[in-house]
């Protein structure tokens, strides 16, 4: 259909169907409508049998429009930390989501990647945002020090004392 509504609903339809995840994938990285492009990325995070996370990233392109990006991330922190949680897929989406963080031109992505980050505390993680957040501007840092700040593990705090002593500005310690 070219109606953008019913081509929406026909894509969430087929995510409750055992249907070709390649066709899913074709519509989420290629039609022009975001409604639908989200639509079939959620119903890619509902299939249960091929490797959702490295189907899930392989959509993602810089040029994507912003609510569609904000919909991957959203859907690949729910595959890692969800109702499916997948302690499997955690290392991979906060690596995709690292990488957002230095890469994507969007500013509103990198923060909410950054925002996003503080439910995957691993030290390899902290260790990589504590790296990211020397040439950061003071809204990056305080992203991450929210964070850190939200995470479990025992390293963040000892990295929010760090930069209590260490950083130059005053207000971000």
């Amino acid at each position: 259909s070219t109606d953008p509504k019913v081509r929406s609903v026909g894509i969430a339809s087929l995510g409750q169907l055992k249907t070709d995840t390649d066709f899913l994938s074709n519509v989420a990285s290629q039609d022009s409508g975001s409604q639908t492009q989200i639509q079939a990325i959620q119903a890619i995070a509902r299939d249960k049998t091929g490797d959702t996370v490295a189907r899930l990233r392989s959509i993602y392109r810089p040029d994507l429009q912003t609510n569609v990006k904000m919909a991957l991330i959203n859907t690949m922190d729910t595959v890692a930390n969800g109702q499916r949680k997948d302690e499997r897929n955690k290392d991979a989406v906060a690596s995709f989501l690292l990488d957002l963080e230095r890469h994507d031109p969007t500013p509103e992505i990198r923060q909410h990647a950054i925002y996003m980050l503080r439910r995957f505390d691993s030290d390899s993680t902290i260790d990589e945002m504590m790296r990211s957040f020397q040439g950061k501007d003071e809204e990056s840092k305080n992203q991450i020090i929210y964070s850190f700040s939200q995470m479990k593990n025992p390293r963040s705090l000892d990295k929010l004392v760090e930069i209590a002593r260490q950083d130059d500005n005053p207000r971000i310690r």
